[in-house]
């Protein structure tokens, strides 16, 4: 899941997500020590990965996002492994 933080919903990032990433997204309200917060929220899944890789991802600034995209982006790209009962 991505979520993106802001202090109000994000509508035109919303729109704009489901439209050139075709899934769907919703909003997380937050309460914590600096105050209210919302959290636009969407999963990666196989129909959007490619576009996030090309979209989304040269975007993010934070090191450990980027890591962690790049981790999740191995991952999925990895074959199945069947186990076989020996």
């Amino acid at each position: 899941m991505i979520k993106i933080a802001s202090d109000c919903p994000l509508q035109e990032i919303k729109f704009l997500i489901e439209k050139y990433l075709n899934c769907s997204v919703y909003f997380e309200y937050d309460s914590n020590k600096k105050g209210n917060g919302v959290n636009t929220c969407f999963y990666l899944s196989k129909k959007n990965i490619d576009s996030v890789k090309h979209i989304v991802y040269p975007y993010i600034v934070l090191p450990h996002k980027k890591e962690r995209l790049e981790k999740y982006f191995r991952v999925i790209s990895e074959p199945a492994r069947i186990r076989t009962g020996i």
